[in-house]
């Protein structure tokens, strides 16, 4: 379950392999989504409250996008192609850059939220199950730290530093973002 920032909606996530939106004004469903071939596992919004990010229990398209309007309504954007299996844990960080997911495949991914590109992949030795980042540290732009736990138990600590390469006028004209990427991961 995630609340919208803007206060507006609560989307849950269910076994039916539904998700659904509900304003918080009135607590009435607003959309049903019913784009899924199983379970929904978890989900993120963007802080402008206009992108909705869910993970679910497929073999494939697992990670999908939908916008999601003033009124409640869900567009399917694009989908993160990448996992081999469910994906169990999300997070988007603060500046809606990037999308962070943990799967039953063993792997932690990084992507980035505009061009839906995977940007670093983390093997972390186990199902991922729990997902925690921070936010954007110190000076260095793209610098984060973050935390797992796995299916056995165990405890990852990782950083990750990512910056794009181009300015947005030269991200135009290639269509995509190139990024530098680097980062560490470290189970314990």
């Amino acid at each position: 379950m995630v609340c919208t920032p803007n206060n507006r909606f609560t989307i849950t996530g269910s076994n039916d392999k539904t998700a659904r939106v509900w304003c918080m004004r009135t607590g009435k469903c607003a959309d049903i989504i019913k784009d899924f071939g199983d379970s929904v596992k978890c989900m993120g919004v963007t802080s402008d409250s206009r992108s909705l990010v869910v993970g679910s229990h497929e073999a494939t398209r697992q990670l999908k996008m939908w916008s999601l309007n003033n009124k409640g309504h869900c567009t399917l954007i694009d989908e993160f192609t990448g996992h081999h299996h469910a994906v169990m844990t999300l997070h988007i960080t603060e500046d809606d850059r990037f999308l962070i997911s943990g799967s039953r495949d063993c792997n932690l991914k990084v992507w980035d939220m505009h061009t839906r590109s995977l940007l670093a992949s983390f093997d972390f030795q186990s199902q991922v199950k729990v997902l925690a980042i921070s936010k954007e540290i110190g000076q260095k732009t793209g610098f984060y730290k973050g935390v797992a736990t796995n299916k056995s138990g165990m405890i990852g600590f990782f950083d990750v530093m990512l910056s794009t390469a181009l300015h947005p006028s030269k991200q135009k004209k290639q269509g995509h973002s190139k990024a530098k990427k680097s980062g560490t991961c470290n189970v314990v």
